[in-house]
């Protein structure tokens, strides 16, 4: 690893994240995901499956349906799952309920 004593060192000065919004998510996907099964009975990606091929080559063997890129060059696309019923993500539960403490001591209200 003689090459890496050449790079110079950056400091990382930011992260940030965002969100994006169920509008934004559908705009941006570019397979709807309706099919259960991920893989054929021959073990081949299943059409509108989690594994299919518009979304990105699962492997080496396989060629982006969307970009035409091999699992090399394939950064991969979003897909998107329609659910009957809206969903919360679990990792912002804590946000959410501290947001809401938050609000109810402002307007005086009980915990």
């Amino acid at each position: 690893m003689s090459g890496s004593k050449n790079m110079p060192w950056r400091r990382l000065q930011g992260i940030s994240f965002g969100m994006y919004s169920a509008e934004e998510l559908k705009k941006l996907s570019v397979k709807s995901i309706t099919n259960p099964r991920y893989l054929d009975s021959l073990g081949n990606p299943s059409a509108n499956g989690l594994y299919d091929l518009a979304l990105g080559p699962a492997d080496s063997r396989e060629v982006c349906s969307t970009c035409v890129q091999d699992f090399n060059n394939c950064s991969g696309h979003l897909g998107h799952i329609e659910l009957p019923l809206t969903v919360y993500n679990p990792l912002l539960f804590d946000v959410c309920s501290s947001l809401g403490h938050m609000g109810l001591r402002a307007a005086g209200g009980d915990l």
